[in-house]
């Protein structure tokens, strides 16, 4: 088990570096399922997440989008650990991942029930080096990467956050079928 973890961890830093050099994804058919279950597990396995309620609502087997399955999971992962953080201190913390499906894309959605972002902090919070992280925790470059990423892969986020109401994170992907980004 922990060599099948240390050969994984090897594929998504070698997949991560080289999209970071020259912003290259392989494009194929994903199962949207197994890579949102795998990011929910994953962070469900951290400490920080202990007292969270995850839940990660189950995908229809044959929803498939385009990409790259290792980067869309780093983005999934990276998305439902920013939630988790976000409900720190907040008596009955809980996020939900869950997915609508269009004619030509997918949204994922990933909300919690945190205190909300101030509005200032919306307006630039996909800048680099920007974070809402109190005592220097996040070097602020996880949302700009996670855009990077998605937007490689003919897709969008979308932010919503409102002062003590939590946040929502919406991810758009086409589904297989639509135009594959160029």
């Amino acid at each position: 088990s922990a060599r099948d973890q240390a050969l994984r961890a090897g594929e998504i830093i070698r997949k991560m570096r080289a999209f970071a050099v020259s912003g290259e994804v392989v494009f194929e058919r994903v199962s949207l399922g197994p890579v949102l279950a795998a990011a929910c597990a994953g962070v469900q396995q951290l400490k920080m997440a202990d007292d969270v309620t995850l839940i990660c609502h189950p995908v229809r087997p044959d929803l498939l989008v385009v990409g790259d399955p290792v980067q869309l999971e780093q983005v999934m992962s990276n998305l439902v650990r920013n939630a988790v953080e976000a409900t720190e201190g907040v008596a009955r913390r809980e996020i939900v991942v869950s997915t609508d499906i269009r004619q030509r894309d997918v949204l994922i959605t990933v909300s919690d029930n945190g205190c909300g972002l101030p509005q200032g902090m919306l307006e630039n919070l996909f800048a680099p080096f920007r974070t809402s992280k109190s005592n220097g925790a996040g070097l602020g470059l996880g949302l700009p990467i996670c855009r990077t990423i998605v937007e490689a892969h003919g897709g969008t986020v979308t932010l919503m956050s409102e002062r003590g109401q939590g946040t929502v994170i919406t991810v758009t992907l086409p589904r297989t079928g639509a135009a594959m980004p160029a």
